[in-house]
């Protein structure tokens, strides 16, 4: 493999402007699957394929801790999430959340989303204007915390502030200004939401379904000194 010997061009103002669509524009200049760039005034290596994969999974050649900028982890995936941890806290965060995304319990988790899908189409009128994006951000919201078990007034405001906040951490992720700092709200608002449930879970204040994303969160040991592969799990879960 022959790597680009000229000066690497800084990409953030494409990733800004173009999104996700950027690194396939990279990687078009790369035919075999390796791109070296810089993002964020940092050099980076963009790579791709099987081996790639194999490459990048590999804990000896990876380190996850501080590659996120703070920006993304205080947005989209918050800090502490299993996409920052190394070694045993990121196998103890995975082996926390595989269980819950088995296959049969995202059967579940389509199966309530097609029902209140079905329910709130049902409840629309025949000249009723509907903006179906809103709608469907509701309609997520109300599914998965039905399969999750966390506790929804499914039919106030309740609801949709939670969906304008869910939607708002995706939607401002990776912008600046107003769009972003709108994420950064939100996602504090949201963990302060669910530790607390999560708390009034453990203090008995709160029921929490048996089997359920929820239960599972608050039966998770909160991390001590001496058991450091505890981790706390995330708030928003």
């Amino acid at each position: 493999m022959q790597m680009p010997t000229a000066p690497l061009i800084d990409r953030s103002p494409p990733a800004l402007v173009q999104g996700y669509s950027w690194l396939p524009s990279v990687l078009r200049e790369r035919p075999d699957g390796v791109a070296r760039t810089r993002v964020l005034g940092k050099p980076a290596l963009v790579v791709r394929g099987p081996a790639a994969v194999r490459f990048f999974y590999d804990e000896e050649n990876v380190r996850r801790g501080g590659a996120l900028p703070g920006p993304v982890l205080s947005t989209l995936f918050g800090h502490d999430a299993v996409h920052a941890l190394d070694g045993e806290a990121h196998r103890a965060r995975k082996e926390f959340f595989l269980p819950l995304l088995h296959p049969d319990r995202i059967v579940g988790l389509v199966e309530h989303v097609t029902a209140v899908s079905d329910d709130t189409v049902r409840q629309w009128g025949e000249t009723e204007q509907t903006v179906l994006f809103d709608a469907a951000s509701v309609v997520l919201t109300r599914g998965v915390c039905r399969w999750a078990g966390v506790p929804l007034d499914e039919d106030t405001e309740e609801t949709k502030d939670l969906a304008r906040d869910l939607v708002a951490m995706v939607d401002g992720f990776a912008t600046a200004g107003p769009r972003h700092w709108r994420a950064r709200r939100a996602r504090s608002r949201q963990e302060q939401r669910f530790t607390q449930l999560i708390e009034d879970v453990r203090a008995g204040e709160a029921a929490a379904p048996d089997g359920s994303v929820l239960a599972a969160c608050a039966n998770t040991a909160r991390p001590t000194a001496n058991r450091s592969t505890r981790i706390r799990p995330p708030s928003s879960c």
